[in-house]
């Protein structure tokens, strides 16, 4: 077993929020229920607001929400990064995947 810490000081939001709505809007939503009232029938609208309070909130609170996220789907981000892995022709098997904010 080899254990590779990876730490990452940049990181573009709206690529890396578009990569990860799915997982981000549960967390989100969880943190601001009221997003989801004000566009209940209509999820476009919902990403395009989750989207849009996501690309105002401080750089503490969206790297707060893509660790939740992570760690919280940490299945799906796995299989997303072992994926990428094979695409590139290296087969690898994650076994963990955490993610935490370090100041």
């Amino acid at each position: 077993m080899i254990e590779i810490k990876l730490q990452i000081d940049e990181i573009d939001y709206n690529s890396t929020f578009d990569a990860m709505y799915p997982m981000l809007k549960e967390v989100i939503l969880k943190d601001r229920p009221e997003l989801g009232k004000s566009a209940l029938f209509n999820s476009a609208l919902l990403q395009k607001t989750i989207k849009g309070v996501f690309s105002v909130v401080p750089r503490g609170t969206k790297d707060g929400w893509l660790c939740s996220a992570v760690n919280s789907h940490s299945a799906e981000a796995i299989s997303y990064l072992e994926g990428l892995a094979r695409e590139q022709g290296a087969e690898i098997k994650i076994s963990e995947l955490s993610a935490e904010i370090k100041k």
